[in-house]
């Protein structure tokens, strides 16, 4: 089949597609799975680099900004549980959440944790107050208000929605959801006005995350370290007996190769027949099964 497209711009989408899709199959991200047909890719990957700190791309400050959206959206923050699997000959199995110590620290529990749990609602009152405040100034004339149609929607729900729903775990995620860009369409805004609203906001979101959840979680396990008598020195020694079974997910819970390998081929060939942005490639899949669905 003829490529009729730029063949540079052709293998450069190719490659971008193979990319994502390596990386959604991948073990961190199997979180996605379910949910990955409700998530706003393009305005997703637009905040992760977003900053409104005037520091400069290549600045320390903006990097550790990105890093931490990174970390959540990989959910790969270094806590007690992964610091176990990299330095088991430092971090003892009977350490737990220094702010509960009744739980396993994992990237979930940092959220989930009761002492967390005020802070957390505030949070996310707050993320969205300033969007449909934001929202209803640019849209006065519509019948509901933004917040009443976004308060009763999965994307608000904290600990209570079904894995294949999003909620607002996975806007910690960093992952925008489309119910909040289509809410906002909806209610009379343009893509520009949309993007003015939510990638601020996505921005400041993250910062109350590093500053009143993770940045607070990261001194009292320091002090708890230092009254251990952990120093910086010790905790740079490296564990050199680590067995490979600790580090490679189980088969089971591997993602098989040939899987990723089918769907970018399948991306390749729809893509020649019907054209489409990279972020589509999901939906290039299921044209097989839904050939109604039409793709600009």
């Amino acid at each position: 089949m003829p490529i009729e497209t730029n063949i540079r711009h052709f293998l450069k989408d190719a490659l971008e597609a193979r990319i994502h899709e390596s990386w959604l199959s991948s073990y961190n991200m199997s979180y996605v799975a379910p949910i990955q047909h409700l998530v706003d890719w393009q305005f997703t990957f637009e905040c992760l680099f977003h900053n409104i700190d005037d520091a400069l791309p290549t600045s320390r400050q903006h990097s550790s900004s990105v890093l931490f959206k990174l970390q959540n959206l990989n959910r790969a923050l270094p806590t007690l549980e992964w610091l176990k699997l990299r330095q088991p000959h430092i971090y003892s199995a009977s350490w737990f959440c220094c702010l509960c110590n009744t739980q396993k620290e994992t990237w979930h529990h940092i959220y989930s944790c009761f002492k967390n749990a005020q802070s957390v609602l505030d949070i996310r009152d707050r993320f969205f107050k300033r969007i449909c405040d934001q929202t209803d100034d640019l849209a006065p004339l519509t019948v509901y208000s933004t917040w009443q149609i976004m308060s009763a929607s999965s994307s608000f729900s904290f600990n209570n929605a079904p894995s294949d729903q999003f909620s607002f775990i996975h806007l910690i995620n960093s992952l925008v959801p489309l119910s909040i860009t289509t809410t906002m369409a909806a209610q009379g805004l343009s893509q520009s006005q949309i993007k003015d609203i939510l990638l601020p906001a996505m921005f400041a979101l993250s910062k109350d995350l590093y500053n009143l959840i993770w940045k607070p979680r990261c001194d009292i396990t320091i002090q708890r370290q230092l009254s251990m008598g952990l120093s910086q020195r010790s905790k740079k020694i490296k564990y050199r007996n680590r067995p490979t079974s600790s580090i490679v997910p189980p088969s089971s819970q591997r993602v098989p190769r040939a899987s990723s390998l089918d769907k970018w081929s399948s991306w390749v060939h729809n893509s020649l027949v019907f054209g489409t942005n990279w972020l589509n490639f999901q939906g290039l899949l299921e044209y097989i099964q839904f050939p109604i669905v039409l793709f600009r």
